[in-house]
């Protein structure tokens, strides 16, 4: 999937009311990350998103196979709530530099993080 569609969905997704479809969009969006390698080139940097993002580290073996890497963040999303969702969806509004995410409750250390993950996405 081009990046211009994937900040199609990333709009939509942010604009929408209901949890359920916000993380059925949020899965296709997940999926098209992990799969690009023009987005992110090796598997080892996947360690930094999974903590930036998702705010957990799998073991080393999880890393590997990119497969193996969605299934595991497709079960976090699921798990989620709607303020979790929402916390996803300001991180990547603000890594593809969409809008500022609205409420954001992101200190300066994330804003850096996540602002060194536009870097790598664009490849700055």
């Amino acid at each position: 999937m081009s990046k211009n569609h994937l900040i199609k969905n990333i709009v939509i997704v942010a604009d929408l009311k209901n949890i359920e479809d916000k993380k059925i969009i949020l899965y296709g969006i997940i999926t098209d990350i992990i799969f690009s390698s023009s987005l992110i080139k090796k598997n080892s940097d996947f360690q930094n998103f999974t903590q930036d993002f998702f705010g957990v580290q799998f073991k080393g073996y999880v890393y590997k196979s990119r497969t193996l890497l969605l299934a595991r963040c497709l079960r976090l999303i699921e798990k989620y709530d709607l303020e979790k969702v929402n916390v996803l969806i300001d991180k990547l509004l603000l890594v593809f530099n969409i809008h500022p995410p609205k409420n954001s409750k992101n200190n300066s250390k994330n804003l850096d993080v996540l602002l060194a993950w536009k870097k790598v996405i664009n490849h700055e």
